[in-house]
């Protein structure tokens, strides 16, 4: 096989692992989806930030402090709350064995532009009030979904860090927060690294 040959191939391998990599971040699938009863998914576009979230809880053993109304919030720390959908709600109270201690450096409280769906919420112990997980006021038991949106956020200016945070209820159920690697930061990324070795093997050819 010619040297020339050859790098035609590793190009052509280069660019359709570009290019799957590209449809997978057009897709708008989460990275690395995370099985829990709850599963939270933020993503950072253009326009803003969005949170989507989908599963069901067990509420057994769990004991009721509050209800109320309110639509979706994220405060990333003091303490780290994230409540999506809109409507009204029930409280438990004193539920996490586990629990991240973070969201990311920011402090403020940030108001959602919309909300669809049901609501549902997770917020850790304060110090005032023990560590919560916020339902629909009708809740038993099934499917819950809702989303958020953001308009013209991004993860810094709502003080977030990417990764992935984890609440273990006292009945073992988990809600797993992923944040998602901005899009466009994370191909731009991949495609430097590929075409770099590809330029490496190229001076070597």
């Amino acid at each position: 096989m010619s040297k020339l040959f050859s790098l035609f191939l590793r190009k052509e391998a280069i660019g359709s692992l570009l290019s799957a990599l590209a449809i997978l971040v057009a897709s708008g699938q989460p990275w690395q989806p995370a099985e829990a009863a709850i599963t939270v998914t933020g993503r950072e576009t253009a326009l803003g930030v969005s949170f989507e979230y989908s599963g069901s809880i067990d509420l057994t053993g769990l004991s009721v402090v509050a209800s109320g109304t309110a639509g979706g919030f994220v405060k990333p720390q003091a303490p780290p709350t994230i409540l999506l959908g809109f409507g009204d709600y029930t409280i438990y109270g004193d539920v996490f064995k586990t629990q991240p201690s973070a969201l990311g450096p920011g402090s403020a409280l940030t108001p959602a532009t919309s909300n669809l769906g049901s609501i549902f919420g997770v917020q850790n112990d304060d110090g005032i009030f023990p560590d919560l997980v916020a339902v629909p006021a009708s809740y038993t038991t099934g499917l819950l979904n809702g989303s958020s949106i953001f308009d013209g956020a991004t993860f810094n200016t709502l003080g977030l860090a990417r990764g992935v945070y984890q609440w273990t209820l006292s009945n073992d159920d988990t809600v797993v927060l992923t944040v998602v690697p901005e899009p466009l930061t994370l191909l731009g990324a991949s495609a430097a690294v590929a075409w770099g070795v590809a330029f490496k093997r190229r001076k070597s050819v």
